[in-house]
Formats: C-alpha cells, sequence, structure tokens
C-alpha cells in the first residue's frame, strides 16, 4: 500500500474526470461477462465450484472454512472472487505455499472479507466506499483510475476488477487481479507507517490525538462504541514546499501559549482541524450535507460537492479559496475510518456561520447499532437508551424507510397520550440563525418547542415538508437543546432540524 499511497507524482481531485471518461470507454469496450444459459440459476458456490481452472484456490477456501454454505443462500450478496494467479500470489507474499498453511481464521476473514452484504453492479461503483459493506462489517474503499487508457476499478488500494458484472441467482461476481488483504490497522498505524507524513504525525503526538485514533471502541453512554475517524493529512512534501522542515516549524507557525493538549490552543486547533468524526469517504460527501463535525466536536468543516469543477471544496472562503484532496493519496481505508490527503496546510480559519443540518440519528451511540441504517429497532428506557436523545413515550423507534427521510431515517416517537422528546446537538457556531425543522405530525400547532430550556413557541407539521420555527441567535459555541412536547395526543416523526444562517 505504500507505495500507492503518497508517491512524487500528486494529482489533484480534478484527475476523477478523466478516469470517468475512461472508465466509460472501457465499459463500451468490454460488456458485462454472461453465463451460459443453463446456468442461470448458478448460485455463488456453484459458479466457482464450476470453474476450478480459474477459481480451485478460493473455492478450496470456501470449503475448508464453511462459507460455501453463506454464498448457497438466497442473499443477495456481491462476491469478489480472486483467480487462481492472485491466490498464489498472496501464499507467496505470506511466505506460505498453501491455504492449508494458514489458520482456519484467518481464512475465514479472508473469505468473508470479499463478501459485501448486498448486491452491487460495475456501474454504481463511484470513488469513495462502496454502499454495502462486507461480511465483516467493513467498509470497501472503491476508485476509478485509467491502465493503459481505459477505466478500471480499483478495490481497497489493492486489487482491480478483470471481469464485472457475472450475474447468479444470489447476486452479482466480479473477478479480480488481487486478493483483498482484511484491513487491521488503524488510521494512525496507516499513516505513520506509511513515512510521507512524519510531520503531521508528530503534531498528532504532540496534542495527544495519536492515543485516540488508535482506539476501535470506547464506552458511550451505556454502549461499547465502535470507533471511526477521518483524517485529513499533510503530505511532508507540501510542508517542505512552505519552508517547514519538521515540527518545531509546524508548532511555531499555529502555537499560540505552549500547551498543545488545550482546546483553547492555536496549535491543538490547527490539528483538531484535520481530524472528522466518522468514516468520511468520498462517496459521504454530497450535496444532502455538507457539514462534517471534528471528533472532538468543537467544530466543523463545510465540505461542497462540486459538480461543476469535478472536485470536492473545503471550507471555500468570500475569496473562493478552497482546500482539495489528492485523489489518489485519498480513500485509504482502516480499521477505524481512512485516511485522505489535503493540497493545502488547511488552517482553522474564521468562515462565517454555514447552513447547519442536524439529523435526529446522528448520535454517537445510535450510530453503534445494527440496525443503523439497515432496519427499524425500538427502544424503551428513555432516560439511558441514549446519551444525546431522552423521551418520555410509550416507546421509541428507529424509523428507516428509503425516500422518506433525509438519508432514509428518522426517529418515530409512538405514544397513547402526551409525550415530550427532547435532543442535543453537536456544537453550532455562534451567530443568528433561521431555525426549522422537517417533521411530521401531531397536526396544525401540535407541538410546544423549547431551545435550551426557554419556552419558544408552538408548531406544527406536514408531512415531508419543513416547518419554519423562526429566528434564534446563539452568543456563543455550544451544544443546545431542542424540546417538543405534544400538545395534542398523537405521535411524531422527525427528521433532522436546520440552522441556517440569517
Amino acid at each position: 500500500m505504500k507505495n500507492r499511497f503518497i508517491n512524487n507524482g500528486i494529482f489533484t481531485f480534478r484527475v476523477i474526470l478523466l478516469v470517468l471518461v475512461g472508465f466509460m470507454l472501457s465499459q463500451c469496450r468490454k460488456d458485462p461477462m454472461e453465463l451460459p444459459t443453463d446456468a442461470s440459476d448458478m448460485v455463488m458456490t456453484d459458479y466457482v465450484y464450476n470453474n476450478p481452472d480459474e477459481f480451485s484456490e478460493f473455492g478450496n477456501i470456501l470449503k475448508y472454512t464453511g462459507v460455501e454454505n453463506l454464498l448457497r443462500v438466497r442473499g443477495p450478496y456481491t462476491l469478489f472472487l480472486p483467480t487462481n494467479e492472485a491466490m498464489k500470489a498472496f501464499y507467496a507474499k505470506n511466505g506460505k505455499s498453501s491455504y492449508l498453511d494458514f489458520d482456519k481464521k484467518v481464512l475465514t476473514d479472508l473469505a468473508y472479507n470479499h463478501i459485501l452484504q448486498g448486491p452491487v453492479a460495475a456501474g454504481t461503483m463511484a470513488p469513495g466506499a462502496l454502499p454495502y459493506q462486507n461480511a465483516l462489517n467493513n467498509d470497501v474503499a472503491s476508485d476509478l483510475i485509467v491502465v493503459d487508457g481505459l477505466g478500471q476499478i480499483q478495490l481497497n488500494k489493492q486489487a482491480i476488477i478483470i471481469e464485472r458484472d457475472i450475474k447468479v441467482a444470489n447476486g452479482y461476481i466480479h473477478h479480480v487481479d488481487n486478493v483483498l488483504d482484511v484491513v487491521t490497522k488503524n488510521v494512525y498505524e496507516i499513516l505513520k507507517e506509511n513515512g510521507g507524513y512524519t510531520i503531521f504525525v508528530d503534531g498528532l503526538d504532540e496534542c495527544g490525538f495519536n492515543d485516540t485514533l488508535v482506539k476501535e471502541s470506547i464506552i458511550f453512554g451505556n454502549v461499547n462504541a465502535r470507533c471511526y475517524y477521518t483524517i485529513l493529512a499533510v503530505p511532508d512534501t507540501l510542508y517542505q514546499r512552505e519552508g517547514i522542515t519538521d515540527i518545531t516549524g509546524l508548532i511555531d507557525k499555529y502555537d499560540t501559549d505552549g500547551d498543545h493538549k488545550s482546546d483553547t490552543n492555536g496549535f491543538f486547533q490547527y490539528m483538531e482541524n484535520h481530524l472528522l468524526a466518522g468514516t468520511n469517504y468520498f462517496t459521504k460527501f454530497n450535496k444532502k450535507k455538507t457539514i462534517y463535525y471534528l471528533i472532538t466536536q468543537n467544530s466543523y468543516l463545510e465540505i461542497l460537492d462540486d459538480i461543476k469543477d469535478k472536485t470536492y471544496k473545503i471550507n471555500k472562503g468570500l475569496d473562493d479559496t478552497y482546500t482539495e484532496f489528492y485523489y489518489e493519496q485519498s480513500n485509504v481505508p482502516a480499521i477505524n475510518g481512512c485516511i485522505h490527503t489535503v493540497n493545502s496546510q488547511l488552517p482553522v480559519s474564521n468562515t462565517k456561520p454555514v447552513e447547519v443540518v442536524f439529523q435526529v440519528t446522528d448520535h454517537f451511540d445510535m450510530q453503534q447499532g445494527e440496525y443503523y441504517h439497515k432496519y427499524y429497532e425500538q427502544f424503551y428506557d428513555g432516560e439511558n437508551d441514549f446519551k444525546g436523545i431522552k423521551w418520555d413515550a410509550d416507546y421509541l423507534l428507529y424509523y428507516h424507510k428509503k425516500e422518506i427521510f433525509l438519508d432514509d431515517d428518522g426517529l418515530n416517537v409512538i405514544s397513547s397520550g402526551y409525550f415530550w422528546i427532547e435532543i442535543t446537538t453537536p456544537k453550532i457556531r455562534k451567530g443568528a440563525y433561521n431555525l426549522s425543522s422537517n417533521h411530521f405530525g401531531p397536526g396544525d400547532n401540535g407541538l410546544n418547542v423549547y431551545f435550551d430550556d426557554v419556552y419558544y413557541g408552538q408548531i406544527g407539521g406536514a408531512y415531508n415538508s419543513e416547518t419554519t420555527i423562526g429566528p434564534i441567535i446563539f452568543t456563543e459555541t455550544k451544544a443546545h437543546k431542542i424540546r417538543y412536547e405534544s400538545a395534542v395526543n398523537t405521535g411524531l416523526w422527525w427528521d433532522y432540524v436546520k440552522f441556517k444562517p440569517i
């Protein structure tokens, strides 16, 4: 991975346009592989076993580990199928001569690593991450690259799809030219071992962020929560071009009081400005959402998907300056997040307040559930189930249904009588905003609104329609509490609250 992750030839994100063109050309030149008509009902396991000249090695692993049984059922799944040549190269890389030389648990994880929990055709694969996680519940990164003038899909910076869209009875199969190694290292380990980010890594150490970025889980509220981070890393070559040759030079530029572990220190604020909460591959940056919070929740970055310029713009200023990604050195997967490389130092900027859309399901402990972005789930303890969501009702429903809510999920308060629900937002920058909410029920003027325990008025809410609550002024940057109390006997569906600068 090291040679592919950082090199002397760094390209800006605009290379994606050439990649997309090449990909479309390759799609025209190569039709999806078709199975023989008498094999149209094959499941994945049958397909592998019926092609031993190409896939017997991976077939042996499926049989040895018992994962073959998973690929016999309805699914649908996606299988990235390594060739025999790819498997033998994998053995050699690990100093082995056969699959039997590996621990069975290692092989089981390896097989699961090649299976997605849903069907994904090649034409839907965009730069970022695939829409389904693999059977280990890890993301699979996808890039579009140009090889010999043709567009190719690369997975996890390792394997290229060489035969695509083989439709079988329980999903899609794509042949790959390399084995996908199971991702086991955290974002900090990958960045440190790469060697091209020594100044930036020293900055993480100086501020104590290294202790955070190695964690894969923490106790949050009453759950053992899995941690996810996104690093916007600055390469040594960029610092050096701007006269910074070591960590001392970087500290001298941004330090304010010498306490590099204090969130009021300029150097601490500079380093935290590169660390986002959550796993944010390129596919996460879209027009629906533009605000991405830092891991400290002290502030956020604005990342715009500019379709016209074919690039993502980070913290675009009034003078039209912004930071971009180095495409080839981004979308690097880790066990607890992903890494991107940026083309500027990305200093803290006192940008004007920007529109913040806070989805009421975007709570760290709620995001840990197996149900999250997958299916409905009910909760009954309104005081202890979640740190940032409190309620008094019969129960709270995590509501997942496509095309009704932003990102297809919301909260549903189920009540046979009157109810209340309160959410805590992340920090919002001080300023004047118009406050609105996307919710429906309980009819006209059916909700009493409280903001930071102060009564704000009474509102209604129509299906799939944004309701204006009114102007509000924040005199400091901090988190806030929004509470809805029912004025009528009914329930509530709640999608998001929006803070739009005045």
